[in-house]
C-alpha cells in the first residue's frame, strides 16, 4: 500500500527535476538545436498518465473504504 503513495510523490518530483530547467543557461554557450519531435513530451505524457491512474485508484479505493493507511514502525 505504500507503493502508490510513493509513486504519487516521486513522479511529480522526477518530472519537475527532469522536464523543467532550474535556471536559464548562459548566453555564451550555443548548443545544437533539439529536434521538435524528441520524445520528451511523450515520456512526460506517459508518466503523468501513470500518475493520474494511481491517483484515481487511490481516490476510488478511499471512497469504497477499502484503502487504509496504516503506520508501521
Amino acid at each position: 500500500m505504500v507503493l502508490p503513495v510513493v509513486v504519487l510523490v516521486v513522479i511529480p518530483i522526477f518530472l519537475g527535476i527532469s522536464y523543467v530547467a532550474p535556471f536559464d543557461p548562459p548566453g555564451e554557450i550555443e548548443e545544437p538545436s533539439i529536434p521538435e519531435n524528441s520524445g520528451a513530451s511523450f515520456l512526460y505524457v506517459l508518466l503523468m498518465g501513470i500518475w493520474v491512474i494511481f491517483l484515481l485508484r487511490i481516490i476510488i479505493l478511499m471512497k469504497k473504504g477499502s484503502y487504509k493507511i496504516t503506520q508501521r514502525y
